[in-house]
């Protein structure tokens, strides 16, 4: 009878836990309730400061002028602080965070929920792969690896958050007009009589330098 043999021949694969890092502070993969809870939130950056204050179901943002937020990108960064997830442990009781660029964090997320917690991340240089970031929470020595988009979020100026729909502006119908720019001339123009407006529907009037 002729000997029949079957070779096995086993590949190894390595795979890393994806979800290393997580907030369920609501309990085990659910974060709905830091959504819910987060009252403020801060982005520290080479950038700049932004600060955003919830106001019931809206956010404004701490600027001398009102701003107009983009819903899209105040959701975008909630989600990031409310359901974060690690895609790779990267090294434990790290001892030399300027490997990663944390010794210099790129930018501090801070939020304060209702209960008075805080949640405080600090985001590292781009790894080598370029399609995520270094990334540490506050009293953990642990380096993580998190998505791009998260880095994005933590990173956003307030170009990136102010609303920029353009209001529909009927000329004829304005009386006055004030441009503030920071370090620059503050222009006011206002109309000087109706008759005028027909004519020309701007004189300037004040010229104020700060």
């Amino acid at each position: 009878m002729e000997d029949s043999r079957v070779v096995v021949t086993a590949t190894s694969l390595f795979l890393y836990p994806r979800r290393a890092f997580s907030l369920p502070l609501s309990g085990p993969g659910n974060t709905d309730f830091v959504l819910d809870t987060i009252q403020t939130m801060e982005l520290i950056s080479d950038n700049g400061t932004l600060r955003f204050f919830r106001e019931g179901e809206n956010w404004r943002i701490e600027h001398p002028y009102p701003i107009k937020l983009d819903k899209s990108k105040v959701e975008d960064l909630l989600y990031s602080f409310g359901r974060l997830y690690s895609e790779k442990v990267i090294e434990r009781n790290s001892q030399d965070l300027s490997v990663y660029g944390l010794h210099r964090p790129k930018a501090t997320a801070r939020a304060s929920l209702s209960d008075g917690s805080i949640l405080e991340f600090y985001l590292g240089d781009r790894t080598p792969f370029r399609n995520t970031y270094y990334f540490m929470t506050r009293d953990d020595t642990t380096v993580y690896a998190v998505w791009m988009n998260h880095g994005e979020h933590f990173t956003f100026e307030l170009e990136d958050v102010r609303q920029k729909n353009l209001a529909r502006i009927n000329n004829k119908e304005i009386t006055y007009l004030k441009i503030a720019c920071f370090g620059r001339p503050t222009i006011e123009i206002r109309v000087i009589s109706p008759e005028v407006a027909e004519q020309m529907p701007f004189r300037t009037s004040s010229l104020l330098r700060q």
